[in-house]
């Protein structure tokens, strides 16, 4: 291995700037050096891969944790960008929505609008106010046929309600009859019983009285013999002391005989004595008999007394009997008459309650008939409203259609040409003409169609609703009539023929001018 200098060829030979210094080797050394230059940087090489490697696959596991950790900045600034373009989309997407919803409402707003007007301007049309006028005037035969239906059901309820009265005061007649009977029966039967017993207490006091006279004589007639037994003991006692006085004033007048001079006085006395006892004992005897007599009486005037009471008791006990049967015959009298009375009561309260309500219903009557005639004024003046309009606006429209054509005149008088463009104009305008009315004729089906499926969906709602169909009927044939909707009448054999009547042609001038129209019309479109 040596070093060796070689020189450029464009550079002098002198100066040291040419020269290049150079390491030659020989094949051996090349090779060895080679082989210890590619050993050491391959194992460079892979160290450096390796490193590069895991510091990849390091990175790579910091980006994967940091996808899943929020708080690093990449990912809260990522989270906040998506936010934001997730808002932005959202308010975006919301205000589109929003603009498409609005355009929505505006459409069927724009839509709405013009069903409605298109509708008032149908409901303004005379068919369709006839329509309606029907089917207010099914509504009316409707409600007057329910009202003929409420009163017939309530005049039923009004004659069950009298049947159903009558019933009851006639099964309250029979009560108070049978109650009269029974009262009747049972005040016949109080009385015979009352007569009974009173006849039994008679019988029983009659009875009572005379076994209490029969008692009361027996006590009279014991006591008699009693007294007469006591007079006669007291006659015998009287006598027998008499006797003993005067066997003691003997046995003294034989005993004192000695004693007679001195007691002659004493004698005297005592036969006064014995005179005055004899007399009171004769008193006495008169004052019994009289004492006798008295008791007598009066237990005669106590009889008499106690017969008068027991008349009197009994007279009083039939004066009571009188009053009592006086009395319940008043209160039954009484009972009937409050009875009567509650029952003529009730028949006035139900008057009066049933002229209520008349009078209520009649004054409802007439509060809808007077809210139906303030109704129909309001559309009479409504409609006198829009066809004064729609007067003036025809007129207007036909003024200026004729100073329209006035002017047109006045034009067409210039020159040919002019007059010629204004014959092409007026073919033009006579052909828009016919496809107006060609255009008006299908507006006037779709109209007659419109109508008659109003008028089915006006049937369907009076079938449901129950009304009369005759008036809504009369006047959708009226119509069909009046526009040709009608099926023609089946025409007899003799007109039938295949050949036309006027089978001959003929040319006319209104054929010319029509054909005349269709060219200048085929111009102007070509």
């Amino acid at each position: 291995m040596r070093n060796i200098f070689v020189v450029q060829k464009k550079s002098p030979p002198n100066s040291g700037r040419g020269r290049i210094r150079a390491l030659v080797m020989t094949d051996k050394e090349w090779s060895c050096l080679l082989s210890k230059q590619l050993s050491d940087s391959q194992k460079n090489m892979d160290m450096a891969e390796r490193k590069r490697f895991e510091e990849e696959s390091r990175k790579k596991l910091s980006k994967e944790m940091a996808n899943t950790w929020d708080n690093t900045v990449i990912n809260l600034r990522k989270r906040r960008l998506e936010l934001r373009r997730e808002r932005a989309a959202k308010l975006e997407a919301d205000r589109r929505q929003r603009y498409l919803q609005t355009r929505k409402e505006e459409v069927d707003e724009s839509l709405k609008i013009r069903e409605e007007a298109k509708e008032r301007i149908r409901k303004g049309q005379d068919n369709y106010r006839n329509l309606i006028s029907s089917v207010r005037f099914a509504e009316v035969l409707k409600q007057r046929e329910e009202q003929m239906k409420f009163n017939k059901s309530l005049r039923e309820i009004e004659d069950q309600k009298e049947f159903e009265y009558a019933e009851s005061v006639r099964k309250d007649v029979k009560e108070f009859l049978d109650e009269q009977c029974k009262q009747k029966m049972c005040l016949e039967e109080e009385k015979r019983r009352l007569f009974a017993e009173s006849q039994q207490q008679f019988d029983q006091s009659f009875a009572q009285r005379e076994q209490y006279i029969k008692k009361k004589l027996e006590q009279e007639r014991e006591d008699n013999i009693h007294i007469h037994r006591e007079t006669l003991q007291e006659e015998e006692n009287a006598r027998i002391e008499a006797e003993k006085k005067r066997q003691h004033v003997m046995n003294d007048v034989i005993e004192n005989r000695k004693m007679i001079e001195e007691q002659a006085k004493i004698k005297r006395l005592e036969e006064e004595e014995e005179d005055n006892a004899i007399r009171i004992h004769a008193a006495t005897k008169k004052r019994i008999a009289r004492l006798r007599k008295n008791k007598e009486l009066e237990m005669h005037e106590k009889a008499q007394e106690r017969r008068k009471n027991i008349s009197d008791q009994l007279h009083s006990e039939a004066a009571e009997i009188e009053e009592r049967e006086n009395r319940i015959l008043m209160r039954a009298i009484a009972d009937r008459e409050a009875r009567e009375e509650k029952i003529q009561a009730k028949k006035k309260e139900y008057k009066e309650i049933l002229l209520q309500e008349v009078k209520e219903a009649h004054q409802n009557h007439l509060k809808q008939k007077e809210e139906k005639y303030k109704k129909e004024e309001e559309e009479s003046k409504w409609n006198m409203i829009q066809r004064f309009k729609q007067q003036e606006e025809l007129e207007k429209f036909n003024k200026e259609t004729q100073l329209e054509k006035i002017r047109k005149m006045q034009l067409n008088k210039c020159t040919w040409d002019v007059q010629c463009a204004e014959n092409i104009a007026a073919a033009i305008e006579r052909y828009q003409d016919v496809s107006a009315v060609q255009r008006a004729a299908d507006w006037w089906k779709d109209e007659d169609k419109h109508f008659l499926d109003y008028s089915e969906e006006l049937l369907k709602q009076s079938r449901e609703s129950g009304r009369p169909l005759l008036p809504i009927l009369r006047v959708i044939e009226a119509y069909k009539k009046e526009n040709n909707l009608c099926k023609p009448p089946p025409q007899h054999k003799i007109w039938k023929s295949k050949v036309p009547i006027d089978s001959t042609p003929t040319v006319t001038a209104e054929t010319q001018t029509k054909k005349k129209t269709c060219k200048c019309t085929e111009k102007c479109e070509n």
